[in-house]
């Protein structure tokens, strides 16, 4: 019996163990749930279903609705090159890149702040924006001045503008109340007068209007320099408290000026800027997508200028050779052009000396401009 039992054990011992053996080796259905990190865990399908869970979870990109009414200050006309070529794009352009979200009032002739306070009245919050030229900052943006004092022969006004671009980015004047929307050249200047000026010694011993950054250099050819408003110029000439004027080519037309004096001598080694800027906290109080829109305008903006400037010189001189077939435009020979160029260099050297006594950078700004003067140039 006892041998019998055993038996039975071992028999039993023998069937467990196959029956064991044999679930091991079956296949798993298709319905089996695959161990974690295998292959099975990163099929195609689950990875959709996962990028459409993660999109899901993703924030909508933010949709902004505030608007903006920004009040606008500029010298200049309504209707003429200027407000046209400006103005007009300018508003234009930041109702389109905010989606309509910015408008633009302009304020034209100076009804908000004259030359030369433009700047205040944005600081003191009279305007958002404005345009005014810096040569009417005297002492307060020194690089600035530097850069627009004669003696350094740019080629041309799109020249001048593209290298002032790349100079402010190196001296940097104290302008951290503003957002630049852009600077660009007043236009082509020169002198106007009531006789031919062919040579320096053609200038000395006459009076001419001419800005802060041109008045040394008149002094320095032996003439006398005035400054006074554009809208007491033509009245000037005409009873002759002034010979002659410094100023655009588009001025000569636009006010009349070649009624008066017949002659102009174009100075591509004397130039202005005219800078268009915002109030930088009007600037930091936009919300993310406006601020978008007045960057975009900022980057694309020195190229309306550039197309303005040569646009108002052609029409200007157009309308002036029209209206006064004798008008003469002066076309200076190499040499005269240099004997002019060097005539300056006592002023420019001296304006240097005056930021390096301010603790500016006077001397290596003045050498950068000489360095590159050329790298834009176009005669």
């Amino acid at each position: 019996m006892k041998n019998f039992k055993t038996i039975v054990s071992i028999v039993l011992v023998v069937a467990m163990v196959v029956i064991l053996c044999a679930c091991g080796a079956q296949t798993p259905a298709d319905n089996s749930t695959p161990a974690n990190n295998t292959p099975a865990n990163n099929t195609p399908a689950d990875n959709g279903k996962k990028d459409e869970e993660k999109k899901d979870e993703e924030p909508a990109q933010q949709e902004y609705t505030e608007k903006y009414n920004f009040i606008f200050s500029c010298i200049d006309a309504a209707g003429g090159t200027w407000d046209q070529l400006i103005a007009q794009p300018l508003v234009k352009m930041l109702d389109e890149y905010s989606d309509g979200r910015i408008t633009t009032e302009v304020y034209y002739s100076g009804a908000i702040a004259g030359q030369g306070t433009t700047l205040e009245a944005i600081s003191n919050g009279l305007a958002d924006m404005g345009a005014d030229v810096m040569t009417a900052y005297k002492g307060i943006y020194p690089y600035c001045e530097l850069y627009e004092t004669a003696g350094i022969d740019y080629g041309s006004t799109e020249s001048f503008t593209r290298l002032y671009a790349e100079y402010v980015d190196l001296f940097h004047d104290d302008f951290d109340d503003f957002v630049t929307i852009a600077r660009y050249s007043s236009g082509l200047i020169g002198l106007l007068s009531k006789f031919p000026i062919n040579s320096v010694a053609d200038v000395k011993g006459h009076t001419f209007r001419c800005p802060t950054n041109v008045n040394g250099y008149i002094t320095a050819m032996g003439g006398t320099g005035t400054m006074m408003s554009m809208n007491e110029v033509y009245e000037a000439l005409k009873l002759n408290v002034i010979e002659g004027c410094s100023c655009t080519l588009s001025r000569v037309g636009y006010n009349a000026f070649w009624e008066q004096a017949k002659y102009f001598l174009p100075w591509s080694w004397c130039n202005g800027a005219q800078t268009i800027a915002m109030a930088k906290d009007n600037y930091d109080s936009l919300d993310p997508g406006a601020q978008a829109a007045v960057d975009r305008v900022c980057e694309e903006f020195m190229e309306v200028g550039i197309n303005y400037v040569k646009t108002a010189d052609a029409e200007a001189l157009d309308v002036v050779m029209q209206a006064c077939p004798d008008f003469t435009y002066t076309q200076l020979t190499p040499e005269a052009t240099e004997e002019f160029v060097n005539a300056a260099n006592a002023d420019l050297e001296a304006k240097a000396a005056e930021l390096d006594g301010l603790g500016l950078d006077g001397t290596g700004a003045l050498e950068w401009c000489r360095a590159n003067s050329k790298k834009y140039y176009q005669a």
